[in-house]
């Protein structure tokens, strides 16, 4: 037999419900008229004769600015397949990474694309927030990739073996 629950008070739909909606409705009103009232300064018209001589994207679009930029690509639609088949590899992993063990040096594969893709991404964000997109060049972000690539692969091995020096494979 299921406890027995206290009987809580009955709130009536009409004047209360009614209330709430018209409270909420009378705090956006207050706010759109203020809002119309005394209304934001804006930046200066963008002018299409004079354009800023560079513009730059905000922090978190930087390692996609930088992969479209990058000189050598050719078309910037290569750029956009380098950039699709990275949000699709992430977005595949955990569909892909079918262990049993859920412990990261046990799956030493994703682990190790977990760590390249994450320092890939704070590579060239600090490389898009210290130089001009122009500078770099497609063998120099090949040659960038390919060195974190084999920095993760390492980093997870080492980790590897360091954590199972002294312990036998199962006891993870």
């Amino acid at each position: 037999m299921p406890e027995e629950f206290p009987e809580e008070p009955h709130v009536k739909f009409f004047p209360y419900q009614i209330m709430l909606e018209v409270t909420a409705l009378l705090i956006i009103a207050g706010i759109l008229l203020a809002a119309t009232s005394f209304p934001w300064e804006v930046r200066p018209q963008y002018d299409q004769a004079n354009p800023p001589i560079h513009l730059e994207p905000e922090w978190y679009f930087m390692p996609v600015y930088m992969v479209l930029k990058t000189e050598g690509l050719g078309l910037p639609i290569i750029g956009l397949m380098i950039l699709t088949g990275i949000f699709l590899g992430l977005l595949a992993m955990p569909f892909l990474d079918r262990s049993k063990y859920r412990h990261p040096l046990r799956r030493p594969i994703f682990t190790s694309i977990g760590l390249f893709l994450g320092a890939w991404l704070i590579t060239f964000w600090s490389l898009g927030a210290n130089i001009a997109a122009e500078e770099l060049h497609a063998w120099q972000a090949g040659a960038i990739t390919a060195i974190l690539l084999l920095l993760s692969i390492i980093t997870v091995q080492l980790a590897r073996m360091i954590y199972f020096r002294n312990r036998p494979l199962g006891a993870v």
